[in-house]
């Protein structure tokens, strides 16, 4: 592997890696409970982000065991998109063509759809974002890699 495509290859894992926490992050907060501080993070909150976190890491090793490094990675990322566009178009849909326009049921909705949406975003941008570090780690030469010490 050439040294150009090698630093192009580590820029786009660490923007893959970038990106996904990043979205990991807004997921997170749509999660959270409109009524409560902006700043504050309850603990049930926190703790269901690791839940999530860790049933993550315990999903990824059958995951990529099964469709390797790039189609995992590939996988994720594309669960990770869908989890995004239909959290921000299905949400605004519901409600806005039916008979009855119910706001409580609306509200009601949306706000399930957007947990359930969340939860999944979380799950497959973590993923992305971990599969992301490590394939670089892989792929990133190291001093006992490059000496006669092998």
């Amino acid at each position: 592997m050439t040294t150009r495509n090698l630093w192009k290859n580590i820029v786009v894992l660490c923007v893959n890696s970038l990106t996904g926490y990043g979205i990991h992050h807004c997921f997170a907060r749509s999660m959270m409970d409109p009524e409560a501080r902006p700043t504050a993070l309850c603990h049930a909150d926190y703790y269901t982000m690791a839940g999530i976190a860790v049933a993550t890491c315990l999903a990824l090793c059958p995951a990529v065991g099964l469709m390797g490094r790039r189609g995992g990675l590939l996988t994720f990322m594309i669960i990770t998109a869908l989890a995004s566009l239909l959290q921000l178009g299905l949400l605004n849909l519901i409600g806005k063509y039916s008979l009855r326009h119910d706001t409580v049921l609306r509200d009601s909705l949306n706000r399930k759809f957007s947990v359930a949406f969340s939860i999944i975003g979380m799950f497959s941008s973590h993923a992305v974002s971990t599969l992301s570090i490590f394939f670089c780690a892989e792929i990133t030469p190291t001093v006992i890699r490059g000496g006669d010490l092998v």
